[in-house]
């Protein structure tokens, strides 16, 4: 009979991202989209995870009007959330809420992946 050797269980341990708090308009945050993580808090809201180039993994807490805008951007593109400021709703009078503009890109390979030189 044959003997399986199993390896020493290992927790998981949830990593804490800093969380990007944009306050001026023009305060941007840009790197690879690493995750995507839906249904948090109290609000049920989703976080985007973005690794920046100097690889910090920054939290961004999603809205109405950004996860419209992320609907389109795929983990494993780069992107680019620019905060706009607060803008008056249209809908609700009164109301204001944080806009947003958003770029992506796929991210180009160097080739090293596939085992070209």
């Amino acid at each position: 009979m044959e003997v399986n050797t199993v390896s020493e269980w290992k927790k998981v341990e949830e990593t804490e991202a800093e969380t990007w708090m944009p306050e001026n308009e023009g305060d941007e945050v840009m790197g690879l989209l690493v995750e995507v993580v839906p249904n948090v808090g109290v609000n049920k809201s989703i976080i985007y995870k973005v690794e920046t180039p100097d690889h910090n993994v920054l939290g961004v807490w999603g809205s109405t009007v950004l996860d419209a805008k992320m609907r389109n951007v795929a983990i494993g593109e780069e992107v680019r959330i620019v905060y706009l400021g607060m803008e008056k709703s249209d809908r609700r009078q009164g109301a204001k809420y944080k806009n947003y503009d958003v770029y992506h890109r796929e991210v180009e390979s160097d080739g090293e992946e596939d085992g070209e030189d």
